[in-house]
């Protein structure tokens, strides 16, 4: 094997660079989400009729609910306002919903859902039993 002196003029074999791969920055997710953490549905027991309804919803997403969210009805009969709107919320913060439920001869299930000024829904589905108003006692 020859070795190469100092000061050879052929050219030197130099190993190839490549370049740097930058590795993509972890995205952070801008999630809009919703969960209810408490009111008068949080028990199983169905919300007569005539009474109001109450439910308390936390913003557990990374980015405020947008100005113009609203709560809609999404389904079941209309026994209360089918369109609620809500105040911007921000992560971590939490919002209280009072509906009046309408008087009604039979029993239903509603369900609620907020949606965004876009007409995109998210978050946890509220939902509540709503039972008829109790007949009056009759008179002795």
């Amino acid at each position: 094997s020859s070795a190469r002196a100092c000061g050879d003029p052929r050219p030197v074999s130099r190993p190839r660079l490549h370049p740097t791969r930058r590795h993509p920055r972890p995205q952070i997710f801008r999630m809009l989400s919703s969960r209810i953490i408490g009111g008068s549905t949080a028990a199983s027991e169905a919300v007569v009729a005539g009474d109001s309804l109450q439910w308390i919803l936390v913003n557990d997403g990374t980015v405020p609910w947008p100005a113009g969210t609203t709560l809609r009805l999404v389904g079941g009969p209309v026994r209360m306002c089918p369109v609620v709107e809500v105040p911007a919320a921000a992560p971590g913060q939490t919002v209280n919903i009072e509906l009046e439920v309408q008087a009604m001869d039979e029993p239903g299930q509603v369900f609620y859902s907020l949606v965004t000024p876009g007409c995109q829904p998210f978050g946890e589905i509220a939902q509540a039993k709503i039972a008829p108003e109790a007949a009056p006692a009759p008179a002795p």
